[in-house]
């Protein structure tokens, strides 16, 4: 960015626009009507995230059929979280920062499901995009900026997956310039440098390998959409 860029102006109008575009469904999933609607589960985030590995090594076996059912249940139950947070997973964080959670993961397996906009900033909440932009008005709502600009990370990389890179470009700089603001260095380095990248990293996503990511890993891939094997998955369920 150039020195005359105005970093907090720019991630202002970004998110007027991105509230403008996605708050009344923000507004859906916190009424009583979706509560209503869906029915609650116990730790919906953490057993939607079982199911995105399950899936995926399902798929590693040679099971795409069962892999893809396997991403449905998920969805299901990621969608769940979103209206329905369970307190008892979020004891520090609060539910509404799950409910947030719940959404960047259901926009995750979304994009591995291969549920995705033709336009980025499509309201079609059947797709992947609709879910990453509520999560990161959630997050910010929520006082939680290096969550959000996480969320426009995976954002980011699930339109590059999907051949959009100006899309991603446009991502890319919201994520930069909300960690920029907080003082996240690194992570704004690692953000920075996949903008304009049409591949995957070279690095495996951990959340797929079963362990937290090394040191190593961290400075070149801090999203699970950027990682070589998420990549692969991808590929092999289109």
């Amino acid at each position: 960015m150039s020195d005359d860029f105005d970093t907090e102006e720019y991630l202002k109008n970004f998110l007027r626009t991105l509230s403008s575009a996605y708050s009344a469904q923000v507004d859906v999933i916190c009424s009583a009507g979706a509560r209503s609607n869906f029915r609650a589960e116990k730790q919906p985030v953490s057993r939607g995230r079982q199911g995105i590995i399950d899936a995926y090594n399902t798929q590693k076996g040679g099971n795409s059929g069962q892999a893809k059912l396997l991403l449905a249940g998920a969805i299901t139950t990621l969608d769940s979280g979103s209206v329905h947070p369970d307190a008892s997973e979020w004891l520090i964080d609060g539910p509404e920062v799950g409910r947030a959670h719940a959404c960047m993961w259901s926009g995750i397996a979304k994009v591995f499901a291969h549920k995705q906009s033709r336009d980025t900033f499509d309201r079609d909440a059947t797709n992947a995009d609709s879910w990453f932009a509520m999560a990161t008005i959630l997050f910010f709502s929520n006082n939680e900026p290096k969550l959000a600009a996480r969320a426009l990370q995976e954002w980011s990389e699930s339109r590059r997956m999907f051949s959009d890179l100006e899309a991603a470009n446009v991502l890319s700089l919201g994520a930069v310039c909300s960690f920029a603001l907080i003082g996240e260095n690194e992570r704004l380095a690692v953000a920075a440098s996949r903008t304009g990248q049409s591949t995957s990293t070279s690095v495996d996503s951990s959340f797929f390998l079963g362990r937290p990511p090394m040191e190593s890993e961290l400075r070149h891939l801090t999203t699970v959409l950027g990682g070589r094997n998420s990549e692969a998955f991808y590929a092999a369920l289109r």
